[in-house]
């Protein structure tokens, strides 16, 4: 049996809707299945077969190929976009939230639908997401308290990811069901005001990225499924059309208030950016 080593509001993400649009069947597997051919992509944490018209995924540790190493093996296939088999070892009497859609392949599945997903504290101000988003320990939980603290009515939504996509012209942010350490997450849909690439500063100073530089620093930080060439893709047409159409900063800044009114007189108020 395979259960979540902590509860979780996943209730919230359920639609009732028929039919749906993914169905994700999880079996355990007592053993690894052996592949006949090479890898068609291999990397320390991924390993992609094609066999027989169909996508195999391998998730685990794999300097060392041993079965033990192995934490899931997801199905994918071509003809049939709306059914994912994931295969979890016997062995795994527990996994966590971020495992399990890991193996579910969240980010794969979402990029086939023009969404990213992204490694950000999500907020809503004014009915819109600013998006701060950073390596872990930049301060990406930090700025999103101090805006709940000192903008009224500002929401935390996701204090570790984010999904965006661009509908009817729209940039948009989305709620995702994994949270990291935050525990905070909700499934809320807005319009995406700004992206904000945060890094530590002696002074608050905020700059606009455009272009390449604003693209390769957003790619930087978000899940990129490298094992397949056409959600890989996908994934990179949507942050160009995000960058084409949303602003994207970068933001040295102090962890403190001063930091929440420099921006908001920028994004919120039409005020300049830094030279």
């Amino acid at each position: 049996m395979i259960k979540l080593k902590k509860e979780y509001p996943y209730s919230a993400y359920m639609s009732q809707e028929e039919p749906c649009d993914v169905n994700v069947m999880i079996r355990p597997a007592s053993q690894l299945m052996r592949r006949n051919t090479d890898p068609v992509f291999a990397s320390s944490r991924n390993r992609a077969y094609y066999e027989y018209g169909k996508i195999y995924r391998y998730r685990g540790t794999f300097l060392n190929v041993d079965e033990e190493n192995w934490l899931g093996c997801q199905v994918v296939d071509p003809l049939e976009e709306n059914v994912i088999q994931v295969y979890l070892p016997c062995r795994q009497k527990a996994i966590t939230e971020g495992s399990l859609f890991a193996a579910m392949g969240l980010d794969y599945l979402l990029s086939y639908r023009g969404k990213v997903v992204l490694h950000a504290a999500y907020i809503q101000c004014l009915g819109q997401a600013v998006l701060f988003t950073a390596p872990s320990g930049t301060g990406k939980s930090t700025q999103a308290e101090l805006w709940r603290q000192h903008r009224p009515g500002t929401r935390i939504v996701n204090g570790d990811r984010a999904v965006f996509s661009v509908e009817d012209e729209r940039t948009m942010a989305h709620g995702f069901p994994f949270c990291g350490s935050s525990g905070i997450s909700h499934n809320i849909s807005c319009p995406l005001k700004a992206i904000v690439v945060l890094r530590q500063g002696k002074k608050n100073h905020l700059v606009r990225l455009v272009g390449a530089q604003a693209a390769t620093i957003l790619l930087s930080e978000c899940m990129v499924p490298l094992w397949d060439r056409i959600a890989t893709q996908r994934v990179m047409d949507t942050v160009t059309q995000v960058v084409e159409q949303c602003p994207i900063y970068l933001y040295h800044c102090l962890p403190d208030a001063s930091a929440v009114e420099h921006l908001y007189h920028v994004i919120y108020e039409g005020g300049k950016p830094d030279e």
